[in-house]
């Protein structure tokens, strides 16, 4: 039964190679490539520099608690008896002052103090909307 169809035979189109292309369009193609290097290389090198930086600035953050250069170590008060210890209230005002007078913003706002008593240490955190407040 397969025998009977009818056979349909398709005309092939000849394919000129790329000696055979006109000349203009192997110019245009040829100037397209070269754009295209440029492109990228340019693209490359600023995607590497952004990598660069972003590989430098997190090696930094990993080294920080190790590095006194970075981040400065943690002072330790003198004793961890809170009864020599100065009022907190004063520890506020001379945080407040030491503040004001390094970034020269008057009025801030202390968010929190947290003393650890195991340390001999109190850090004290002013908001993050430094100099709104009066």
């Amino acid at each position: 039964m397969l025998n009977h169809l009818p056979v349909i035979h398709y005309k092939k189109q000849l394919h000129l190679s790329t000696t055979q292309k006109p000349k203009g369009k192997i110019h245009r193609l040829a100037s397209m490539l070269r754009n295209y290097r440029v492109y990228h290389r340019y693209l490359g090198l600023g995607l590497g520099v952004f990598l660069l930086i972003s590989s430098i600035t997190g090696l930094l953050l990993g080294w920080k608690k190790d590095v006194d250069l970075l981040q400065p170590p943690t002072q330790k008060g003198a004793t961890t008896d809170l009864t020599q210890w100065i009022p907190l209230a004063t520890m506020a005002s001379m945080a407040t002052a030491a503040l004001d007078s390094a970034q020269q913003i008057q009025n801030n706002a202390i968010d929190r103090l947290e003393a650890r008593p195991d340390k001999g240490s109190v850090k004290v955190l002013f908001r993050k909307d430094i100099g709104k407040y009066s």
